[in-house]
């Protein structure tokens, strides 16, 4: 349960750079790694979705789930790139949530499957 708080609270978040500036980054300053799920706009117009599985001087490849393949992209087409955030406070909020609403079905249906029906 846990987990799916966790998966329900990410979104993608732009990196603000120009082309030349965030293909720098990419290459020497780490703002993306390996197992980060990413969006990556190309100079093509192509738009790629995808968890990292490598990165080297030249490209950055990774499993696109959706179209069940491998993307390999070159980092001197990348115009563009989202990185996946947490959002701790609506992580820390659902699964609060979660956890008063077993509370809650614990102290109410617990008696009843413990003694039996009461009517």
């Amino acid at each position: 349960m846990v987990i799916i708080h966790l998966i329900g609270c990410t979104s993608l978040k732009p990196i603000e750079a120009g082309p030349n500036e965030l293909q720098d980054k990419i290459r020497h300053e780490n703002i993306v790694n390996i197992h980060d799920w990413v969006k990556v706009h190309t100079e093509e117009g192509k738009e790629y979705q995808f968890q990292i599985t490598a990165i080297d001087e030249t490209y950055i490849r990774g499993d696109d789930v959706s179209r069940g393949d491998e993307v390999s992209v070159p980092i001197d087409s990348i115009v563009a790139l989202e990185s996946q955030e947490i959002s701790i406070g609506k992580t820390s909020l659902l699964v609060g949530t979660g956890i008063a609403t077993w509370a809650l079905f614990i102290i109410i249906v617990g008696p009843v499957l413990l003694l039996g029906s009461v009517w």
